[in-house]
């Protein structure tokens, strides 16, 4: 009986002191961001080498950069004169010398293919740099890369070109003209960047984008709930710059996955670059 009711005395003693102990501490919210409506996703770009990235909102017809975090206004507009299967990103070299990085668009009309377009723009004046279209290419993944490649003190595109079957492609090299020593190089401090996939959750597609600041052998794997590997998306080697790839949710045989949590991990030369969950739901 004694034990017992020492037990009893100590456990409302412990419920006492509960209730007058200080919360645990939180982070302080600052500011809640532009509400994305149906049709609409954000993503984080990077405008300049000196300041944070900003925020962008992307519908049908228009990309859209915000003045700041927790603006309302755009401050950068770019309206689409395309159809189909639209997606920015940063060139992350300033080319024209306004002190701003461009943008490159990649699209496909119509959705899936064939018909595979790319466009490198201003996002201050919306001059187009240069425009690439193929008829007949599939809506597969691609990439740029700008840097003084053959060391001639000019720096070089090089773009990914689908071909007419997933997988097929070549790359081309253009000059821009831009010497090396003038343009403004990213310098962020970190390694990669990996994006949430968008749509997410997701029936049955899903597009994954990350960045690198070096050149590596990338892999792109997704894992399940249990660890286990189902899926390999990518498994070479790759410039600098940013990447996308798209998953149709089926596994190492090509089957479908069921609806559930998976896991997607990069790395990089071997390193584990991160990793980010989504969720399936067919």
């Amino acid at each position: 009986m004694t034990r017992l009711l020492v037990a009893f005395i100590a456990f409302a003693v412990s419920l006492v002191l509960a209730a007058f102990s200080p919360a645990v501490a939180q982070w302080t919210l600052e500011c809640t961001g532009s509400e994305l409506e149906s049709g609409e996703y954000g993503q984080l770009i990077w405008l300049n080498s000196d300041g944070p990235p900003r925020w962008s909102i992307q519908d049908t017809e228009s990309f859209r950069i915000m003045s700041s975090f927790c603006s309302e206004t755009a401050e950068y507009t770019y309206t689409f004169d395309t159809e189909g299967n639209r997606h920015v990103n940063s060139t992350e070299q300033d080319l024209t010398g306004d002190g701003l990085f461009e943008l490159w668009v990649f699209y496909c009309e119509p959705f899936p293919g064939p018909g595979w377009g790319l466009k490198i723009f201003d996002i201050t004046t919306g001059e187009v740099l240069l425009e690439r279209y193929q008829s007949d290419a599939v809506c597969d993944c691609t990439w740029v890369y700008i840097g003084d490649i053959d060391q001639d003190g000019i720096l070089e595109l090089v773009i990914k070109v689908p071909g007419e079957e997933y997988g097929d492609g070549h790359i081309e090299v253009y000059d821009t003209g831009v010497p090396a020593s003038t343009a403004e190089a990213r310098n962020a401090p970190r390694d990669f960047i990996i994006q949430q996939n968008y749509p997410n959750p997701f029936n049955p597609t899903t597009r994954i984008e990350y960045s690198i600041s070096a050149p590596g052998h990338v892999t792109l794997n997704i894992f399940n709930v249990m660890g286990q590997k189902v899926a390999t998306l990518v498994n070479a080697w790759q410039p600098q710059g940013s990447h996308t790839v798209d998953w149709n949710s089926t596994d190492l045989k090509e089957m479908p996955l069921s609806s559930g949590t998976y896991f997607y991990q990069i790395t990089v030369d071997g390193e584990p670059a991160g990793a980010k969950k989504m969720l399936l739901i067919r």
